[in-house]
């Protein structure tokens, strides 16, 4: 576009090379189209103004509108004197911290975008430094579960082999009692 500030070259000096450079022929209707859009505009705009000046002028009397023109230039003066070094001076202020909460504002949101991928970062790191340290405890506790379930298989094994030997021992002494009271017992009873 011919018409937009960003086209100008010699703007930020960057990418002259690949803009477009227009010949004469399309400056020339660039600067005719514009003056016949002002043109436009100027007479359309005075029309207005002189047909609503018109209007006043007859519906109003002449020392109403004098007035009204004193009363704006009354206005305009007070207003011109008003503005000091002082009032500039806040002006100033005003625009300075007005200027400087659009910069926070975006810097905020830089930085907390930024903060927002540091901190997940970071959690991630967390979360995986976790895993594998509760991964490692898992292991050492299923291998300790594993040994203890073996060891007392083991110990289940030897009670039953502790009731088995039991078992004989109960029957052997039962069977010596019975000897001794069929056969001992009976011939030292005897003579």
């Amino acid at each position: 576009q011919l018409g937009s500030p960003r086209s100008s070259s010699g703007i930020g000096g960057a990418g002259t090379s690949s803009q477009h450079q227009p010949n004469k022929q399309e400056v020339d209707m660039f600067l005719a189209n514009l003056l016949v859009q002002s043109a436009t505009y100027l007479v359309n705009g005075s029309v207005v103004v002189t047909i609503a000046g018109l209007v006043v002028y007859k519906n109003v009397d002449w020392r109403w509108i004098l007035s009204g023109v004193g009363a704006v230039a009354g206005f305009y003066c007070f207003e011109r004197l008003r503005w000091d070094n002082g009032a500039k001076e806040e002006r100033l202020k005003s625009q300075f911290r007005q200027h400087l909460e659009q910069r926070l504002r975006q810097v905020e949101s830089i930085h907390t975008g930024q903060c927002e991928q540091q901190v997940i970062q970071e959690l991630n790191g967390v979360c995986g430094g976790l895993r594998k340290v509760f991964s490692g405890f898992y292991d050492e506790m299923k291998d300790l579960i594993e040994q203890t379930k073996n060891k007392m298989d083991n110990v289940d094994k030897m009670l039953g082999s502790i009731n088995t030997i039991k078992n004989k021992i109960t029957f052997m002494t039962s069977t010596l009692d019975s000897f001794n009271e069929r056969f001992l017992t009976s011939t030292t009873d005897s003579p």
